[in-house]
C-alpha cells in the first residue's frame, strides 16, 4: 500500500488497516516516518492501535547508533566490507553492482520475518516486540 502519510485522510486509512494487521512494514531511515506522519505512524502509535502487531522496520544500520541515520545502499555495504574495489577497471574506477544486494536480503530477510509472525503473537508474551524494545 502507497500512502500520502503528510495527509490525515491517509493516516486515517493506515490506522484502520493497522488495528487489523499482524504485520506492518516501512522502509524509512530511523525517525524519518514520524516527522512525515506528525508522529502519528511510528511503532508507538501503531502499537496503541494494535498491540499485537509485529511492526517491521527496515533499516540499512538499525534504528539508534552513530551510523544509524547512513544509507542502507548495496554499494555502501559493498565498500564496508572491501569487496568493491574487487572489480575496478585499470583506472580503478569501481563499477556499480549488476543488482541491488541490499534490497534483496532486506526483503528475504523481511518475509521470513513476516512469516513467522502468527506463531510468534501466539506464543509471545510480548507481542509485537520480540521481547524488547
Amino acid at each position: 500500500m502507497m500512502a500520502d502519510l503528510k495527509d490525515a485522510e491517509y493516516r486515517d486509512a493506515v490506522h484502520a488497516l493497522a488495528r487489523e494487521a499482524a504485520v506492518v512494514v516501512e522502509q524509512f531511515h530511523p525517525r524519518v516516518l514520524d516527522r512525515l506522519a506528525r508522529g502519528s505512524a511510528g511503532y508507538d502509535d501503531i502499537a496503541t492501535t494494535n498491540s499485537a502487531v509485529l511492526y517491521c522496520s527496515i533499516t540499512g544500520y538499525g534504528q539508534w547508533g552513530r551510523t544509524s541515520a547512513e544509507p542502507g545502499t548495496t554499494p555502501n555495504y559493498l565498500a564496508e566490507a572491501s569487496l568493491l574495489s574487487l572489480g575496478c577497471d585499470d583506472e580503478g574506477t569501481s563499477p556499480m553492482p549488476p543488482t541491488v544486494i541490499a534490497d534483496i536480503a532486506g526483503g528475504a530477510r523481511w518475509s521470513s520475518v513476516s512469516m513467522a509472525a502468527p506463531s510468534t503473537r501466539a506464543s509471545s508474551d510480548h507481542a509485537g516486540t520480540g521481547g524488547s524494545r
